[in-house]
């Protein structure tokens, strides 16, 4: 891809900064020009606004309020005080070049036809793509047949073929989603039943269906190329339009993509296999067909354990797998939600983006700030140790922007808040299908929410329907959901301590065991002389090469709130001025 040359000035945006500032990885700190003069005198010159001169973009961590981003190779990208701002490129459609149409025609076995309807023309050395939606051009890719490719600074980024989805939503066809421009119109060259729009950045554009929440067809045919980023790709746009309105094309051994497949099988191959995709592999439908490449990837490549947290002595017991959910227990004031929060943390440092449901850490700055402490491994108030910095605060508020979404009870019309299992589902849906990068669900306590139900239905009743429910999102949205419970009421004796919780001391039902894909059990002593070790004790684990039953123990630092393991040569955070 060729980097486009900036297109704006800082000065243009009203942008200043002192770049010696600037740390190692290009970035710096300064005052918004949206938000900061309308912010209260107190907090008119913090500086909220992260530059990086590097990559020459620029983001607003004063959030909901402004979260105004963009970067001098696009413009700015909006906030709460100004709307999207995009160029308009002029097109003008000519004929193709000759070697252009040798290359399309002769080497790529489009028709002549396709390349009209779809108007490419040729500029300088390029072949140009016109980005259409109605009769207006909204953005230009350009290709070379050596494979150089580029769009228009500025421009919109929308789907190539915006106006057959139109059409498909229209009609109630599917649509095909393909990885480019001419597996696209090697599809149309095919006369294939249904639509066909490609994304407009590779393997890298599963956002971009974000915008189009609401405009999708009923059902999506995902045929995306066939190597490691293209399963990627096909897996995040399964993750965020929903796994059962999707079916999958699968490339023969040779075939890369569905361009590879035009040009060495032909078109009645190609059309076979679009027009008759395989269903997308979901929870509770499950023929030998929807599951065959997953069957010969297995026994290639033999079984793919869970995503280890990063602790050593849980990792052996316990790792995390999509498409299950987590039991998280133990005796009071042992830490789950802090245990829960840490992992979260360390699976956000490899990707992963959580939903997070927590009426007990209200208000929702506090929630965050305690994920700050774990992310920087610095307290956040001032005391006797050194606090985190200004820059390491904005620096952590920037991850967490894009790896934490809070979900917040909506007021009923009574004045009460509605907070059920499946207001938070439909809340956690509406995050999955705006950021792909989601895999976490974390609801926190199960205590706290309603748990209003029909007359008749008894506590057993209730809590089988409720975990079932869990239990079939996280399988049919691919994500792995935590619940954290608190036990019945318990008494320790005096001068002893709480004994382990188990899943039968939780609200009066069984099913908290026989239903749990794994479970575990936070422990630790309360005496005033204890240490500081907590005991993680693994009670369940499904499937079981994810991991096994054991006792893992973590080490809790009060400094930074975070839990330490001695496998990992940790040791608890020290101020550099400490006697100690």
């Amino acid at each position: 891809m060729i980097e486009a040359k900036p297109q704006y000035k800082w000065s243009d945006f009203g942008i200043s900064f002192n770049a010696g500032k600037a740390n190692d990885q290009g970035e710096v700190l300064t005052t918004c020009p949206k938000c900061s003069s309308k912010r209260s005198e107190k907090n008119k010159k913090q500086r909220c606004l992260a530059v990086n001169i590097f990559k020459l973009t620029w983001h607003c961590n004063h959030e909901p309020d402004c979260g105004w981003s963009g970067g001098l190779r696009g413009g700015e990208r909006g906030n709460k005080y100004s709307t999207n701002i995009y160029t308009k490129p002029e097109y003008k459609h000519s004929k193709l070049s000759q070697p252009h149409w040798d290359y399309l025609v002769g080497e790529r076995c489009l028709s002549a036809e396709v390349l009209e309807r779809n108007k490419l023309s040729t500029a300088g050395g390029a072949i140009q793509f016109p980005f259409m939606r109605g009769e207006e051009v909204v953005n230009i890719k350009y290709r070379t047949p050596s494979k150089k490719m580029w769009m228009e600074t500025g421009a919109e980024r929308i789907v190539y073929g915006y106006n057959d989805l139109t059409y498909a939503k229209e009609e109630g066809l599917s649509v095909i989603i393909v990885e480019g421009e001419i597996d696209k119109l090697s599809i149309e060259t095919a006369g294939a039943e249904n639509p066909c729009i490609s994304v407009p950045n590779g393997a890298n554009s599963a956002n971009v269906f974000r915008k189009l929440e609401g405009q999708l067809p009923k059902h999506m045919i995902l045929a995306v190329d066939n190597d490691e980023q293209g399963k990627k790709l096909e897996d995040e746009l399964a993750h965020s339009i929903g796994r059962k309105f999707c079916s999958r094309v699968s490339w023969p051994d040779g075939c890369k993509d569905a361009n590879d497949v035009l040009i060495k099988r032909g078109r009645d191959t190609l059309r076979f296999l679009v027009d008759n995709p395989k269903p997308y592999p979901i929870a509770g439908i499950y023929d030998v067909e929807s599951v065959e490449d997953d069957i010969i990837e297995m026994y290639n490549n033999g079984i793919v354990g869970g995503e280890k947290i990063g602790w050593p002595s849980l990792d052996e017991l316990y790792t995390v797998k999509t498409g299950y959910w987590t039991l998280v227990t133990g005796v009071p004031s042992s830490g789950k939600s802090g245990l829960v929060d840490h992992i979260a943390i360390n699976l956000a440092k490899k990707g992963w983006g959580f939903a997070v449901c927590s009426p007990e850490n209200q208000p929702v700055y506090l929630h965050y700030i305690g994920l700050l402490e774990k992310y920087t491994g610095k307290p956040f108030f001032k005391g006797k140790h050194e606090r985190m910095s200004m820059e390491e605060a904005m620096r952590g508020m920037e991850f967490l922007h894009e790896h934490f979404h809070m979900i917040l009870p909506e007021p009923k019309g009574d004045g009460e808040q509605s907070l059920t299992l499946d207001s938070i589902l439909e809340d956690v849906k509406t995050c999955i299908f705006r950021y792909p990068n989601l895999k976490g669900v974390i609801i926190d306590p199960y205590n706290e929410l309603d748990h209003s139900r029909k007359t008749g239905v008894s506590d057993s009743e209730f809590i089988s329907s409720w975990i079932s429910k869990v239990r079939r999102f996280a399988r049919q949205y691919n994500v792995h959901i935590w619940v954290v419970a608190h036990p019945r009421k318990m008494e320790a004796d005096i001068g002893k301590d709480y004994p382990v919780v188990r899943p039968y001391d939780i609200e009066a039902s069984r099913h908290w065991w026989s239903k749990g894909d794994c479970i575990l059990s936070v422990w630790r002593s309360l005496k005033p002389d204890a240490d500081t070790s907590v005991a993680v004790l693994v009670l369940k684990v499904k499937p079981r090469y994810i991991g096994r039953q054991g006792k893992a123990l973590l080490d809790y630092d009060k400094v930074s709130s975070r839990y330490l393991d001695p496998l990992n040569g940790e040791s608890h955070w020290v101020d550099q001025k400490d006697d100690r």
